[in-house]
């Protein structure tokens, strides 16, 4: 069987250099058909039992994959390299096998195959489980049942379940192995082999839990139903081999010796070396304990000559050595994205950072600004504010200036009236005498500076004690009106008397007003100002 397997390879090794030459001619249409027809013969020859015929067809089938196949096309492909290992696998062919599912596992990952991926993954779990690499197994079985329960591929999800609630026991993870298999027995499609592991994977479970007396009537539950059902030798042989162990844990070597042999005769009879080899392999370890070392060493040497005859350990290490190179790459491919993702995040974020820093920049330096011309509005407004204090002061100090000229001046009016009475009293009688020597009088002189005066003490009157000036249409005539004169001479006497023109004379009581105003916040807060060239 082995050595027609291996003719199979090469068969199928030439059938790729053919099919990848004739893929270069042959339209895409015609491939397609031609894929569907070689299937539909394989997977009819495998209903058959046939399973040379159908590797035949699923060579050819698998020899036409190439890097530009469409993703229909490509699913086909993996289908084949799949069934292929199936059939390795099923001949316990398993370095064959390990290849064939990796290079449908390569193909389902570069189109993102989700259910075929599930199968893989579980297909090359089960290698390893069977070559009794249980950490790796379990590994493998975790990643099946993220892609199967991802996709609820259906019984896939199941086969998945037994197979790591199994795995489970083998390397002490109790809890996780009873998780898996209530997820199991709860699964709605039932399927014929999971009447066969509802009772064998429970009574696995109280074996690894130190609770064997609980297994023996669930192992003869499954057994029974293997045989009614006609399942696989292999299932009947696992309850003989778990029959075995568990009789030598509770310390009955006569029916473990009773297991351990018929389990023998069992699968050379039914053709199952794989499962013969494992066995072996507890039975004389089970001698060894007991003492019977002749027939250790008997068992020993089968176990070695058919282990050198099933399993070629070179070709299955360069299958798990491209394995794991296909992992490292798949991770390193994974790294590489990753850090490519991770540079282009600190770039965004080196951007965002330069964006917020210049922005914060900006606002420091609005900030900056604003406080300095906030500083330099509160010294201008204490400036106004100590300029409008000493104006106010100013003009108190004026306003009690004038009262005091107003009393002065009502005290020199009351001295010159009693002293022009004297005068008078006295210039009758010298009037001649008192002539000028160019023909006007001293008197005549006197009254022109008091005409002078008077008109000027009217002028401050209507000035100082009437808002007459606050009158936009207020002028010198008017002025000179109010003070029973005329403009010019009114004009002449500011002049004069105040050193500056009627312009600027008006805007000075103006202004002081506008500011003793100022100060009336109680009747001229509410009022405005508008400046105006108009005097």
């Amino acid at each position: 069987m082995k050595c027609r397997l291996h003719v199979l390879f090469i068969y199928f090794i030439l059938s790729i250099i053919s099919d990848r030459i004739c893929a270069s001619i042959d339209s895409c249409t015609s491939v397609n058909i031609n894929l569907l027809l070689e299937m539909g013969k394989a997977d009819s020859c495998l209903v058959k039992g046939n399973q040379e015929k159908a590797a035949m067809h699923l060579v050819s089938v698998a020899g036409c994959y190439n890097d530009y196949m469409d993703i229909n096309d490509s699913r086909l492909c993996a289908d084949a390299y799949n069934k292929l290992g199936n059939i390795s696998f099923y001949y316990e062919n398993y370095n064959d096998a390990l290849s064939f599912y990796m290079k449908s596992l390569q193909i389902s990952e570069k189109y993102n195959l989700t259910e075929q991926l599930s199968k893989e993954y579980n297909n090359i779990a089960n290698i390893y489980s069977a070559l009794q690499d249980s950490y790796q197994a379990y590994e493998y079985y975790k990643t099946a049942l993220s892609y199967a329960t991802h996709k609820n591929t259906g019984s896939i999800e199941l086969k998945i379940l037994i197979n790591i609630t199994a795995v489970c026991t083998n390397i002490d993870k109790i809890d996780e192995a009873w998780e898996y298999y209530y997820r199991m027995i709860s699964y709605e499609k039932d399927s014929l082999v999971q009447g066969y592991y509802k009772p064998f994977c429970k009574a696995i479970i109280y074996s690894a839990s130190k609770q064997p007396e609980k297994s023996i009537p669930l192992l003869h539950e499954a057994i029974d139903y293997a045989k009614q059902n006609n399942l696989n030798p292999q299932f009947e042989s696992s309850v003989y081999s778990q029959f075995g162990n568990l009789y030598s844990q509770l310390g009955k070597p006569d029916s473990a010796f009773f297991y351990f042999r018929k389990n023998d005769a069992y699968t050379r009879e039914k053709a199952i070396p794989f499962s013969c080899l494992n066995n072996l392999k507890a039975y004389y370890r089970f001698c060894q304990q007991i003492g019977e070392n002749a027939l250790a060493a008997s068992l020993r040497n089968q176990y070695l000559i058919l282990s050198d005859s099933i399993f070629d350990s070179d070709s299955y290490n360069k299958a798990k050595n491209a394995q794991i190179v296909h992992e490292m790459n798949k991770n390193l491919a994974r790294i590489k994205q990753l850090n490519e993702e991770y540079e282009k995040k600190q770039q965004q974020i080196n951007k965002q950072r330069m964006s917020l820093l210049i922005l914060l920049c900006g606002v420091l330096i609005l900030a900056a600004f604003l406080t300095v011309v906030y500083f330099q509005k509160r010294k201008l407004h204490l400036a106004y504010k100590d300029l409008f204090m000493r104006n106010a002061k100013l003009l108190q100090l004026e306003e009690t200036n004038r009262v005091q000229r107003k009393e002065y001046q009502e005290k020199i009016t009351t001295l010159e009236e009693k002293l022009n009475q004297t005068c008078l009293s006295s210039a009758a009688a010298n009037e001649k005498a008192e002539t000028d020597i160019s023909g006007k009088s001293i008197l005549t002189s006197k009254i022109s500076m008091e005409l002078r005066d008077d008109i000027l003490n009217r002028i401050n009157h209507i000035m100082e004690e009437t808002d007459e000036f606050c009158d936009s249409d207020f002028s010198l005539e008017r002025l000179a009106s109010l003070v029973d004169s005329n403009s010019k001479y009114v004009s002449v006497i500011i002049n004069d008397v105040m050193g500056k023109n009627f312009r600027t004379y008006v805007n000075e009581y103006r202004i002081k007003k506008a500011c003793t105003r100022l100060l009336d916040i109680e009747h001229f807060g509410n009022y405005t100002f508008v400046l105006s060239e108009k005097v």
